[in-house]
């Protein structure tokens, strides 16, 4: 598989609306499967008089990742320009794109988005590990779902697993990345009102070649979980001046985004 070197993210390119661009780009709407980038959404089951509410919840947190997309998007766009980055449709390129993509998304969290995206915890998780060829997408699998198995989402663990799983034991030799951000919307019966939590995994998965055995690999799995609180006042503050780029941003969201319900 060839590999890409990812370049800087351009901040120059934040706010152009690619939409409205008289150059024509290559249709990279075929990225939008893979997921190296990808959104999920936790929602509880709860009485009918409280959808309203959870409804207005959702709208703030759709907006927000797609201002982030749109952002992404353009950046993207920018660097296709330049031909920093591959613009044919062959998997190596979709994942080069996309993995820039999740890295311009990273980078917004992390550089402009403090006033209304606040980190509330962070924890790094290593293995490492010698497995037979056979076994790497077995084992990805199992150890992301125990990663994920938390907060009754065991079902959804699954889901994500194997969908991980399957894009990283492509390649031996080759270092996989994922970006995934998971929004739990629980509500508290207490306080009468949704307290929704914010998990980032920046997952990183890396095949060496196991030296005088052939048929076996070193597995590396790294993991670095974040947790954010979106402050819902400031967010809807900013929103005004950013519908331009929220409305575009959406189109691209519902392709990496997937929704479960969950029995608690």
């Amino acid at each position: 598989m060839p590999k890409y070197l990812l370049p800087d993210v351009d901040v120059s390119s934040f706010g152009v609306n690619r939409f409205q661009s008289r150059k024509p780009f290559p249709n990279v709407r075929s990225d939008y499967g893979t997921p190296q980038l990808l959104f999920f959404n936790y929602i509880p089951f709860i009485p009918d008089d409280k959808k309203g509410d959870l409804d207005a919840v959702l709208d703030d947190f759709c907006w927000w990742n797609a201002w982030e997309v749109f952002h992404a998007e353009s950046a993207l766009e920018t660097q296709l320009d330049k031909g920093t980055l591959p613009d044919d449709d062959t998997i190596e390129s979709r994942i080069a794109r996309t993995n820039y993509r999740a890295k311009v998304v990273d980078y917004l969290r992390e550089n402009s988005e403090n006033s209304w995206l606040i980190v509330v915890s962070s924890s790094p998780n290593e293995i490492r590990k010698d497995v037979m060829k056979a076994q790497v997408n077995s084992e990805i699998r199992n150890t992301l779902r125990h990663h994920y198995a938390h907060a009754g989402i065991t079902n959804q663990a699954v889901v994500i697993s194997n969908i991980l799983s399957a894009f990283a034991a492509l390649d031996h030799g080759d270092t996989q990345k994922f970006y995934l951000t998971s929004v739990y919307f629980k509500y508290d019966g207490e306080l009468n009102s949704f307290q929704p939590e914010i998990h980032t995994s920046s997952i990183e998965i890396h095949q060496s070649p196991k030296e005088g055995q052939e048929d076996a690999v070193t597995l590396q799995i790294t993991i670095l979980d974040f947790v954010f609180r979106l402050e819902r006042e400031i967010w809807r503050n900013a929103v005004e001046d950013m519908k331009p780029q929220i409305e575009p941003g959406k189109e691209i969201l519902k392709e990496m985004m997937l929704g479960f319900y969950l029995s608690k």
